[in-house]
């Protein structure tokens, strides 16, 4: 079979690719509905059964106006000239797969989120940064990244979790902050002000027992998919496998240098669990048309990825900078998808690959050490 330019061998695996994607996305929201109405009672003043209402209107409303703003878009095909058939024109939106844009973006979006704003992003994702370059296969930006950085950049007011009683919160830190260094680092701004009453501990955070995005929770159910994703040969180990352990081995060893072993594995843990960390391994970083081609390529990637998001999460103290990043490397990676540039030099690749792990290590020691924190500390 021949390979296309984003890797799929023919129509019908695309397809059953895409579909498999948005199932995965489905069934976050399906464990998400189950654990708020059998599960741990929620914090929100909201009861549950309210609070899975929101999450199912925020993932019907994002992937009914993704499909909608492709209908519109191909709408004047339909006549002129070389109009299409009613079912090619079916065809066409339907295989532009937007509705697996839409999961995604109700996945990040968080519960108090305005429904009414949602059309804004997905019409700004879908029909102008997807479909004015081109469509599916030729788009430069990730849509559901884009939509989350308009979402958070215009709308940040309402990118809150609006129904939760802050003033009943105290300032007393969570069982498992063992180090001042903790209070130091960008945990998402919602682990940190509305969780600290919880006494969450690391088994709640992997299970997605504490405030934010879906996306952003709900660790376990997505490393279970991305394990599926691998096997299926969906997803590619060398871009999300990859990107976690190399965001891992900064994590543990900016905590190890402030801490005892078993503290700095528990708090390196929850770094990345209580962040959408798993969330872009599992379905962003290996999104097809947007990420390298060549395998040597997917490994610097993947480094490249792990080295800018962790920087950009310690200096710039929050999660619009994460996505930011992501950007910019979709236009790397689009770059070279589109020109010869390729690591074609397994010699190379390996240089690459290495300064940047060395640049992984040594950015904890960097980032302790202008910040005149000691490196060790003697108890």
């Amino acid at each position: 079979m021949n390979i296309d330019r984003i890797g799929y061998k023919d129509k019908l695996t695309t397809s059953r690719m895409q579909v498999e994607i948005f199932i995965c996305t489905i069934l976050v929201l399906l464990i998400e509905i189950i654990f708020n109405l059998f599960g741990f009672t929620n914090v929100t003043s909201k009861n549950n059964f309210n609070y899975v209402i929101k999450d199912v209107e925020i993932f019907l409303i994002s992937t009914s106006t993704c499909l909608l703003w492709d209908f519109l878009f191909y709408l004047p095909k339909l006549f002129g000239k070389n109009k299409y058939s009613f079912k090619k024109y079916f065809h066409k939106v339907i295989t532009s797969y937007s509705f697996v844009s839409g999961g995604l973006i109700a996945l990040l979006l968080p519960v108090g989120f305005k429904l009414y704003f949602i059309p804004i992003i997905t019409f700004a994702a879908i029909f102008i940064f997807k479909n004015f370059f081109g469509g599916f296969g030729k788009n430069i930006f990730n849509p559901s990244i884009v939509a989350i950085l308009i979402a958070t950049i215009f709308f940040n007011s309402n990118y809150l979790l609006g129904d939760v009683v802050e003033s009943t919160l105290s300032s007393r830190q969570v069982d498992f902050y063992t180090t001042d260094l903790f209070s130091q680092l960008n945990f998402p701004n919602t682990f940190i002000s509305l969780n600290q009453e919880l006494s969450v501990n690391i088994f709640k955070i992997f299970n997605g027992y504490y405030l934010g995005e879906i996306g952003a929770r709900n660790a376990f159910v997505l490393f279970i998919i991305l394990v599926y994703l691998v096997a299926r040969k969906i997803a590619d180990f060398r871009l999300g496998i990859i990107y976690i352990l190399s965001y891992f081995i900064s994590t543990f060893l900016l905590f190890s240098l402030s801490g005892k072993f078993s503290n700095s594995l528990i708090n390196s843990l929850a770094y990345i669990f209580a962040s959408p960390i798993v969330f872009i391994a599992t379905f962003v970083i290996n999104d097809p048309v947007t990420t390298p081609v060549t395998r040597a390529n997917k490994i610097v990637y993947s480094l490249l990825l792990a080295l800018l998001t962790f920087i950009a999460r310690l200096i710039f103290n929050n999660l619009l900078s994460i996505y930011i990043c992501i950007i910019i490397l979709n236009l790397i990676s689009f770059v070279l998808n589109k020109t010869t540039i390729t690591l074609k030099s397994n010699l190379f690749q390996k240089i690459i690959s290495c300064l940047l792990l060395i640049a992984l290590i040594i950015t904890p020691i960097i980032y302790l050490g202008s910040n005149n924190l000691l490196l060790f500390q003697v108890k």
